[in-house]
C-alpha cells in the first residue's frame, strides 16, 4: 500500500507526527506530508482549501469546524495535552 496522506497540523504536534511517520512509512510504504505553524494559520488553510487529509488542531477548534460541517464530529479525538505556560519578571 504506497501512496501519502496529507496533515496540516498546530506545531505542538510535530514531534510526535514526525516520529509517526517514519514508523508509518516503514510499516505501510505511506509517507505523511506534513505542514506545521501556529494553529490558526493551519485553520485557516484549511479553510482556504489546502488540501489535508489529517487535521490537528485544538479540541475547540474541531468542535467548530464540526458543527460548520467542514470535518465529521466523531471521526477524531484527544491525541494529548499541551500545557501553556506565562512568567513574569519579579518586580514587573
Amino acid at each position: 500500500m504506497a501512496g501519502s496522506i496529507r496533515l496540516l497540523s498546530a506545531g505542538a504536534a510535530q514531534g510526535i507526527a514526525t516520529s509517526f511517520a517514519a514508523l508509518l512509512q516503514q510499516a505501510t510504504d505511506v509517507t505523511l506530508e506534513g505542514t506545521f505553524g501556529a494553529v490558526g494559520a493551519m485553520r485557516e488553510k484549511f479553510l482556504a482549501g489546502e488540501p489535508c487529509d489529517l487535521l490537528i488542531l485544538t479540541a475547540a477548534q474541531i468542535d467548530a469546524l464540526a458543527a460548520s460541517g467542514h470535518v465529521l464530529h466523531d471521526a477524531g479525538g484527544p491525541l494529548g495535552v499541551v500545557h501553556t505556560g506565562i512568567a513574569v519578571r519579579k518586580g514587573d
